[in-house]
């Protein structure tokens, strides 16, 4: 079986992040769209092609499995570019699971290569039954760092990258991460071969981002103990802050909307602040406290295009306290309803 080469269907690079797989199949869905590629007769072949391919991407363990074996739940076959990723692979790259599969599908060079390693590991393993070839792999990763990464409703329609301020352990590269230079101890980093640096970094953040949702930027996080292994990841977890008299439901924007009583009898226009915007809103007469109106497209961004509802739920206020003409003005009312 050949494998699909996800990463040039996407056309994205090997090391491209989640948000760039992202992006990317949100560009060919829109390339492919019927209404820009109806004389293609290829078009439905190639959605089909990048709805499998950003499936596989955008799940960590599936994208791992694909880069490993060239496939993900199916017949193996080496992934495009194999040759070149294979002369970089360590008994660290294993997958610890290997071991507990049935192997009774494999047969030829498969069956002897697992009785082989199978037999090793068996030497090798731990009293705690743990895989040995996971626990360097885990010993070797750097730490993922966390941030939180305060957004307001407003900033949700802005894409400009928003300024993330991190302080990862980074490599000492007087000593290249080994905490020794040349016979002695490294002085800039006590031995250690890292030290803590405060920076920062440009994120851009995908639309229709939700609330409590985490960004990982592969690679950004600490680094390996020594430089022995690959960095960890920076996790960004978002926290939206409600603005002033708004909140979501979904990517659907609520807010109520206060209107003195005589608009609401006679209707007429008023002007409302959102996070987008200001809007004029035409009421009707008659409108009364509690009345929805339902005010398309401006809502929240959606993460696969356009925007969300506003919901504007209508609150008639009478005054507290009236002069002498308004209270009248309800006296003579009063007898017009009697």
């Amino acid at each position: 079986m050949i494998s699909k080469d996800y990463y040039n269907i996407l056309g994205i690079r090997r090391d491209a992040d989640t948000f760039e797989i992202q992006r990317a199949y949100t560009r060919r869905m829109r390339e492919l769209h019927p209404d820009r590629s109806s004389s293609n007769p290829e078009a439905d072949k190639k959605i089909g092609e990048v709805g499998e391919a950003y499936r596989v991407l955008s799940d960590p363990q599936k994208r791992q499995q694909y880069d490993l074996y060239g496939s993900v739940g199916g017949d193996y076959a080496p992934p495009p570019g194999w040759q070149a990723a294979a002369r970089s692979v360590s008994f660290n790259d294993l997958d610890p699971t290997f071991f507990d599969r049935d192997n009774s599908r494999l047969s030829g060079f498969d069956v002897m290569l697992y009785e082989i390693l199978n037999r090793f590991n068996r030497r090798s393993q731990g009293a705690n039954g743990s895989h040995p070839f996971q626990e360097n792999h885990d010993r070797t990763r750097g730490s993922d760092v966390e941030v939180e990464l305060r957004l307001s409703l407003t900033d949700l329609y802005d894409s400009k990258p928003r300024l993330v301020a991190i302080a990862p352990d980074l490599v000492c590269e007087d000593c290249g991460g080994t905490g020794h230079s040349a016979k002695s101890v490294c002085a800039k980093c006590a031995g250690a071969g890292h030290f803590n640096q405060n920076r920062t970094l440009n994120v851009k953040i995908p639309p229709g981002v939700e609330n409590g949702e985490i960004l990982k930027l592969f690679g950004q996080g600490n680094p390996a103990p020594k430089s022995m292994g690959p960095s960890g990841d920076l996790r960004i977890r978002i926290k939206i802050d409600q603005s002033d008299g708004f909140s979501n439901n979904g990517r659907d924007l609520l807010t109520e909307l206060p209107i003195p009583d005589y608009l609401a009898a006679l209707g007429g226009v008023v002007a409302l602040s959102t996070p987008s915007g200001s809007l004029i809103l035409r009421l009707a007469a008659g409108s009364n406290s509690g009345k929805k109106l339902k005010i398309s497209g401006k809502g929240l961004p959606r993460r696969e295009g356009g925007f969300g509802d506003l919901i504007v739920t209508l609150l008639v206020i009478v005054p507290d306290q009236l002069t002498i003409e308004q209270k009248q003005f309800y006296e003579a009312l009063k007898k017009l309803n009697q």
